[in-house]
């Protein structure tokens, strides 16, 4: 039987104006990322969810993450296109 654990603290891309670079940040996943994986625990046979967090923790989710396009730089997304391409874009 599948058992699926979650603290809801995903590593997220995010940007750092500060620093001007990418980063990872541990943030709360959004409540649709937590019923997306309690769909996953009995999909192909009997299985569990568990979220290790109140509902009180829960009811101060957001509903949805913002778009990835939202919270990292265009920058990142042209060099991954770029270099398996090897194309020269100046």
């Amino acid at each position: 039987m599948p058992l699926i654990a979650t603290d809801c603290l995903p590593h997220q891309a995010s940007y750092d104006v500060l620093n001007s670079a990418a980063t990872l940040e541990e943030t709360w996943a959004p409540r649709a990322s937590r019923r997306q994986r309690r769909g996953r625990a009995g999909r192909t046979r009997h299985g569990q969810y568990w979220a290790l967090y109140s509902r009180a923790q829960e009811r101060r989710l957001p509903e949805q993450a913002p778009p990835e396009i939202l919270r990292v730089p265009l920058e990142n997304l042209y060099l991954q296109v770029r270099g398996p391409l090897g194309c020269d874009w100046t």
